[in-house]
């Protein structure tokens, strides 16, 4: 509101522009920024020449954050929004993604997205140059032909498109992202990781730094755990009727998750089986526990 002079409260005006003047200020963008450089400062002080290339999605579709990125000497890919409705929309208008001069398609025996498994998808890319970046469109049919996404997905970065293998770099680099939001939405959903019972900052920190890990293990040796006799119970479990894929193995536990919540809830107060049963019978008159 301050921004498009709609804010009416004279004081609260004056806070702001006295922080603005100031640089005190805080918002998202500022955090970001700090939040990239001390990633890149870090790196940078262990290997000189490591790449770095930071992966984001369409929240930081922004002109702003594509030069600050390129500043630091970094790389990126980064998801574009379908629509702009800002300022910059006369920036954008010289985009066109529906004819691009390069085009090519390549088959994946396998894509997960979200736990949603897609076999046997066929990927059709294409890619220019706009501005001073390279664009990357990207459309994913699967085996019927039906499209995984209704529209297509448009990834723009600073690395030169210039061969097929670089187009597929550049969509692999994102399809890493994917696997962060499965770990995200496990973390959160499954785990809870929302709800701490924790205040202390620091430790917070470390618990998500740690549960992010533990949910990136779990993911890049999927293929592996498949093979583990526990695996497929939990995947059972968690309804896959045979199947065994992430989604069922992380529904299945969520399920031991909430068992033992619901073993500790009853124990610490002394609730015992002949309770649980007559609540049973008394509320759905289906099931019978012994």
């Amino acid at each position: 509101m301050y921004e498009t002079s709609q804010l009416k409260d004279k004081v609260r005006k004056a806070e702001i522009a006295a922080l603005l003047a100031t640089q005190s200020n805080i918002n998202y963008k500022k955090i970001l920024f700090e939040h990239i450089e001390t990633l890149h400062d870090s790196i940078k002080a262990i290997s000189a020449n490591t790449l770095i290339i930071h992966v984001l999605d369409r929240y930081h579709d922004d002109q702003e954050v594509f030069g600050f990125i390129d500043g630091l000497g970094d790389h990126f890919v980064i998801r574009l929004k379908k629509v702009h409705k800002n300022d910059q929309d006369a920036y954008w208008q010289t985009l066109s993604v529906a004819d691009m001069p390069n085009e090519i398609t390549q088959q994946y025996s396998r894509l997960t997205h979200l736990d949603k498994e897609y076999k046997e998808v066929k990927a059709c890319y294409g890619w220019d140059t706009w501005k001073k970046w390279d664009i990357l469109r990207v459309n994913l049919y699967q085996q019927d032909g039906r499209r995984v996404f209704q529209e297509p997905m448009l990834l723009a970065t600073n690395l030169e498109i210039s061969t097929p293998l670089m187009a597929f770099l550049v969509f692999e680099l994102y399809l890493h992202k994917w696997k962060i939001e499965s770990v995200f939405r496990f973390l959160k959903q499954v785990l809870g990781w929302e709800d701490f019972l924790t205040q202390d900052w620091e430790s917070i920190k470390n618990l998500i730094s740690l549960a992010f890990f533990g949910g990136g293990y779990f993911y890049e040796i999927e293929d592996e755990l498949t093979k583990d006799e526990n695996i497929v119970w939990l995947a059972e479990l968690g309804g896959g009727k045979g199947k065994i894929t992430r989604g069922y193995i992380l529904q299945g536990i969520a399920k031991v998750l909430e068992m033992k919540q619901t073993q500790s809830f009853l124990q610490k107060n002394n609730i015992d089986n002949q309770q649980v049963n007559a609540v049973i019978q008394k509320f759905t008159l289906q099931y019978k526990f012994s």
